[in-house]
Formats: C-alpha cells, sequence, structure tokens
C-alpha cells in the first residue's frame, strides 16, 4: 500500500467526527434561534434588548426595537419628546421630583412624568391649569363680594384676595303688619311697618337713617307709620355703605253700619258695609254670612238683614288686598226687657 492511501484512509477518519461535531452545534444553534425547548428570560415579537443594557431587565424601560432610539418617551413611540427629555450623564435613582429615568442602549435620559412640565434643567413642575394667565375673581367675603381684579396663576388659584369686611353694606329690611321681612312690602295706609337694619361691625361705630331715626345705633329696630309710598334707608356712618327698603302705601277703606244697633230679643238687624281699595271682602256674624269681590278694586253698598238676635252681637268685616288683610267690625246691642211697677 502507497503511503498516498495511507493518508486518504486518515483523513477520512477524521473527517466524519468533524462533521458531525458541525451538525451538532448547527442543530444547538438553530434550537437557540428558534427559542428551541430551552425556557426563556424574555418573549416578545422585538429583539431581545435586555442584554444591551447595563442593568439588564431592572434597568428600567427596554426601547422596542421598532421604535427610534430617542423620538418617544419610554415605551411609547407615539409621544414626542420635544424638550420634556434630555440625556444625563448617569443613572440617578432615585430620579428628581416630577421626572421619569429612562435607558436606551449606553444612554440615561430624564424625562418629565406625566402631569408635569419642564421649567428649567432638571426642573419639572406641575402642569398648570386650565385658563392660566385669563382674568379671575377672588373668592367672596362673608356678604358675598367678590374682587373681579385678578389673574389666575399655574395652580388653579386667583391671585384676587376678597374684599374687607368693611366694604361690606349694611343689611336692611321691613316688615308689614303680620308678614315677612323683605326689601320691598306693601303696606296699607296708616298701618305700621318694622325696619330693620345693621352695619358691619368692623370699621362702623354709628348709623343714620333717611325717612326714619336709627338713633346713631348701628343695628337695631324701628316702626314706621305708612301714609305714601317711600323709600327708607340706613348709612353707615364711617363707612359711608348703605342700603334701603322700599314700602308701597296700599289705600284700602271699608266701612260697616248696622241698623238698628239696639233691637228687642228676636228682632233682626240691617248690615250695611261697603270697601274700596280691596280685592274682596267677606261679612261674617251669628247666624250670618255674606261674601263679595270687588270691582275696579270696590264693592259698593251691600244690606244683609241678620238672623233673630238674641243677645249682644258682633258683625265682622275682612276685606283682602294688595297688602295684609284688613277687618272692622259693628255691634248690636240687646234693649233689655222692662216691667211696669
Amino acid at each position: 500500500m502507497s503511503k498516498l492511501s495511507i493518508f486518504k484512509g486518515k483523513i477520512k477518519k477524521q473527517i466524519l467526527p468533524i462533521a458531525l461535531l458541525f451538525l451538532v452545534l448547527g442543530l444547538a444553534f438553530s434550537n437557540e434561534l428558534s427559542g428551541g425547548l430551552k425556557p426563556q428570560p424574555f418573549s416578545s415579537v422585538e429583539v431581545r434588548l435586555a442584554e444591551q443594557s447595563p442593568r439588564g431587565l431592572a434597568g428600567g424601560a427596554i426601547v422596542p426595537a421598532s421604535c427610534p432610539s430617542y423620538s418617544h418617551l419610554g415605551d411609547n413611540c407615539n409621544a414626542e419628546e420635544g424638550d420634556m427629555c434630555f440625556n444625563i450623564g448617569g443613572w440617578q435613582d432615585p430620579p428628581p421630583d416630577g421626572y421619569t429615568l429612562y435607558e436606551t442602549p449606553g444612554v440615561y435620559r430624564l424625562c418629565c412624568a406625566s402631569g408635569y412640565v419642564p421649567s428649567d434643567p432638571y426642573t419639572c413642575v406641575p402642569a398648570c391649569a386650565a385658563g392660566t394667565g385669563l382674568a379671575c375673581a377672588s373668592a367672596a367675603n362673608s356678604c358675598g363680594q367678590t374682587r373681579a381684579n385678578g389673574t389666575m396663576q399655574c395652580n388653579g388659584t386667583c391671585t384676587s384676595t376678597p374684599p374687607p369686611l368693611s366694604d361690606c353694606p349694611p343689611t336692611v329690611t321691613i316688615t308689614p303688619p303680620g308678614g315677612t321681612p323683605a326689601t320691598t312690602a306693601n303696606v296699607v295706609t296708616g298701618q305700621t311697618a318694622t325696619i330693620t337694619w345693621s352695619c358691619p361691625s368692623s370699621g362702623n361705630t354709628s348709623a343714620s337713617g333717611v325717612n326714619f331715626t336709627t338713633g346713631g345705633a348701628v343695628s337695631g329696630s324701628t316702626g314706621v307709620t305708612v301714609t305714601t309710598d317711600k323709600t327708607y334707608t340706613v348709612v353707615c356712618d364711617q363707612t359711608g355703605s348703605q342700603a334701603s327698603v322700599s314700602v308701597i302705601a296700599i289705600n284700602a277703606n271699608m266701612s260697616i253700619t248696622a241698623s238698628p244697633s239696639r233691637v228687642r230679643l228676636n228682632d233682626t238687624s240691617v248690615i250695611t258695609w261697603s270697601a274700596s281699595g280691596v280685592n274682596s271682602c267677606s261679612l261674617v256674624g251669628p247666624g250670618t254670612t255674606d261674601a263679595a269681590t270687588a270691582v275696579s278694586g270696590s264693592i259698593s253698598s251691600r244690606n244683609k238683614t241678620t238672623a233673630a238676635i238674641t243677645g249682644q252681637s258682633t258683625y265682622t268685616l275682612t276685606c283682602q288686598t294688595d297688602a295684609t288683610p284688613i277687618s272692622t267690625s259693628v255691634n248690636v246691642l240687646l234693649i233689655p226687657n222692662t216691667i211696669e211697677i
């Protein structure tokens, strides 16, 4: 056997193990690329970049391979950075207030967190409220007054402050007979209405009245007899603030008579009545009633015969007006029986 033949035989024996080795390595490499049966620490349709981060999966957000390197915030490819982010020299843990720290391969970036905007490098501030920079009014003081000379701040508050209590006007009301306090009241002429007033104690030590007297008191009540339409004003002397109420005089009149006004037992009497400046009237007495609605504010004279009178009797006329009801009455007396001796 020649030396050449012996050499070729040795080569064949060596090639076979080498080929088998390459076959095994190829299969292992193919298994690794396809995931194989070996458990994987990370599964994604993106190329795994955990190995490219010095801090691995614990190092913060991993930039998806489909995103451009710096055109997004964190994992959101659609969020533009603009001036919201900037590079820093190294990892900061924890990041500055208002920031979120992101890591891309070999680069550390600080980005303003949600709800924050950059004020200057390394400073994020809360995003401003809607209406920032617009005109605004202050909160109200205890009497409801506001100031509309403020500017809305970034945090949603207004620079304007409430007016001082000394700016509050006095309170004043007028109460008709049997009625409730108000700023305007209908009162039948001749009746008495009650005016109640109060000046703010801050800055005031006395008060005066127009068309009525306060006696100098900063608060109190007094009665006024109504004769005509009138306005009553209270003035707080030190601050000059003032407030007014008004009264509308209702000219209502009624009359009632009995004829005769003295009767013997079981006799009758005729009640005559009328009214003006009213809406309606009713007559009530022992065994006797009558009623009428006004025409153009008046009820012409009416006559009503009473039931048999057995004792002293009172007949009352009550009329409804644009103010409080008014009433008047008449008595019929019984003539005592006399016995001649």
